[in-house]
């Protein structure tokens, strides 16, 4: 594996680290978002189950009041309904009350809706929503329902949520939901800023690299450089590496200079010895010389004398 990795350019292997690095950061972000969103619907279901059951907890209180005659039936049943109509939560989250046959008995928002027959009433993709209301109370005497509806001020129909309670003694459901669409917001936010802060740490990330592999490359290529000009070059010992740092680059350049230095002094060593050897050399020379014309001097007059 190391032998493998040694076969791909350092700029390349550090750049390939940021990329994994940055991918992987991504899907830990898109993974996040996503336990996120769900987190924000379970909320937005656990929210509005919790309401609406309190909610009913308000028809039983005044139901109770109707069963020991301190209210009439209709008395009991008109406070709580003004109760529950003026009733807000979350800021704009309203109730709604329908009876078993899909007929609104009130809606805090709508008030046009009171008494109506919704039973056929369909959201843009056909869903006879109360009459939904109505089937899963029957079935559960409480469940969730999704489904299409405007929001307050709004003609224009969007995803949302409701939960649905029976009260069986006075025969009423009363709902409330909670609109995706404000979710999806929330999530948006949550996305962009998550998204801008994983931006940030890749783009730090890769100028940290940049730093890091023009920090090793550099002194590499002047080690490279210099080792070359010695084994095929002009082999210039004056030349010497950058010694500013403290890693093993460094290191390298430390005892690449030091080598140089002991070099340069053994060469120098040596000329200088070679230059006393021929500077003996002529000496001895001229000696010989001098020698040579004395003896062919005395070899001259013997033989004169002879």
């Amino acid at each position: 594996m190391i032998n493998t990795l040694r076969n791909i350019p350092i700029n390349l292997g550090l750049t390939s680290l940021v990329i994994v690095f940055s991918i992987g950061l991504f899907v830990v972000v898109y993974s996040a978002l996503t336990v996120n969103k769900q987190s924000l619907l379970d909320e937005k279901y656990a929210q509005t189950k919790y309401v609406v059951e309190t909610a009913t907890g308000v028809f039983s209180y005044f139901h109770e009041l109707e069963q020991t005659g301190q209210m009439s039936k209709a008395d009991a049943q008109r406070f709580a309904m003004e109760m529950i109509k003026n009733t807000r939560y979350a800021e704009s989250e309203y109730f709604w009350i329908n009876d078993y046959t899909a007929t609104v008995v009130m809606h805090s928002i709508n008030s046009a809706l009171d008494g109506k027959d919704l039973s056929n009433l369909e959201d843009p993709n056909g869903k006879k929503l109360f009459s939904e209301f109505v089937a899963v109370v029957k079935a559960q005497n409480e469940g969730f329902v999704d489904y299409l509806w405007p929001k307050p001020g709004s003609e224009n129909p969007v995803e949302k949520i409701s939960y649905v309670k029976g009260f069986q003694p006075w025969g009423w459901i009363i709902g409330s939901g909670v609109y995706l669409d404000d979710v999806d917001a929330q999530f948006q936010q949550e996305a962009v800023k998550l998204s801008v802060i994983s931006t940030i740490i890749v783009l730090i990330s890769l100028l940290i690299s940049f730093l890091i592999v023009r920090s090793i490359l550099l002194p590499i290529g002047q080690i490279q450089a210099a080792l070359h000009n010695i084994s095929e070059g002009d082999g210039d010992l004056r030349a010497r590496l950058p010694e500013s740092g403290k890693d093993q680059l460094t290191q390298i350049a430390i005892h690449y200079n030091t080598f140089i230095d002991r070099l340069s002094k053994t060469l120098s060593k040596a000329v200088s010895l070679n230059q006393e050897v021929e500077v003996k050399s002529r000496e001895l020379n001229s000696v010989a010389g001098k020698t040579q014309a004395i003896t062919e001097e005395r070899d001259g007059m013997f033989t004169q004398m002879t």
